[in-house]
Formats: structure tokens, sequence, C-alpha cells
């Protein structure tokens, strides 16, 4: 059975390892995963090229215009694909360009200004602001000292 498709920000935990780490109980496959995407964010954020020449044969080709390559992580195989989602995508690249055609920036500006409200103009309770930040910064602190106790005593 395939394994049901990745939701929006299921590759953070591979970007920063939690898959190597075997509390969590991931696959040595996902580790490997991981292990492999770190190296690339890694590459690309020191180097701006996310192939380091290490990277066993697995080239991450650069986004264009034309090739639309991206680069596909998992456990069976792992390189450069073209044109994801392409049929999906069609929109970007048909309908808003023609509706950008037939409105024309002018269409966008106003004789007059328009007054918007600004942030300073909602009022809210401070202990309310307070109390939400602290249960953030609480959570968070939670999350990073259950990750550490894990990576230490586990």
């Amino acid at each position: 059975m395939d394994a049901p498709p990745a939701s929006h920000g299921d590759e953070v935990y591979f970007v920063f390892g939690l898959p190597t780490v075997p509390a969590y109980g991931y696959s040595s496959e996902d580790a490997e995963v991981s292990r492999k995407m770190m190296r690339h964010w890694a590459n690309f954020a020191k180097t701006g090229d996310p192939n380091d020449g290490n990277t066993n044969g697995a080239v991450w080709d650069p986004f264009t215009e034309t090739d639309r390559a991206y680069m596909l992580f998992d456990g069976r195989d792992q390189g450069t694909m073209n044109g994801w989602k392409t049929t999906e995508c069609a929109m970007w690249d048909v309908y808003l360009p023609s509706l950008n055609n037939k409105t024309g920036p002018q269409d966008l500006v106003t004789s007059e200004p328009v007054q918007c409200q600004t942030t300073a103009d909602v009022v809210l309770p401070p202990v309310w602001g307070q109390s939400l930040t602290l249960a953030l910064l609480l959570n968070v602190f939670k999350d990073f000292i259950s990750f550490i106790t894990n990576i230490f005593i586990l």
C-alpha cells in the first residue's frame, strides 16, 4: 500500500532531521531521505546550489520556466523530475495572463486614496495579547525541551 501524499509542511520534519532520531520511530528509509534532504537544503543555504558533488548521482536541477524541474525525495528513488502538476497549475500560465491582459494595471489605480483600518485601530484587551504570547512561548519551549530530552536521554 502506498503512503498518503504529503501535506503542506510535512517536509519540515525531514529537513530538520527528526527521522534520524531513533526515539521518534521513523524507518531507516525515512532517516536516509532526511539525510539527503538536509544535505541538499544545507548546500543551498550555504552556496545557493543544492548540489555538492556528493549527492550519489542525484542532481537537483534549477527550476526554469521551460524545464520546471523539481527534486523527488523518497525511499525508492531520488532525482530531478519535470512538470509536477502542470495540468493543475495551468491556470497560472494561461488564465491569469489572459485576465491581466483584459484588465490592465491602469484599472487597479484609484483616483482617491483609500483609508484602511490599521492594526492600531483594533483594540484588544492587553491581557489577551500577553496571554496568547505567553501560551505560544510556553508551547514552543515545551516542544523544545521534549526534543532535547529525547535526543540526550533516549
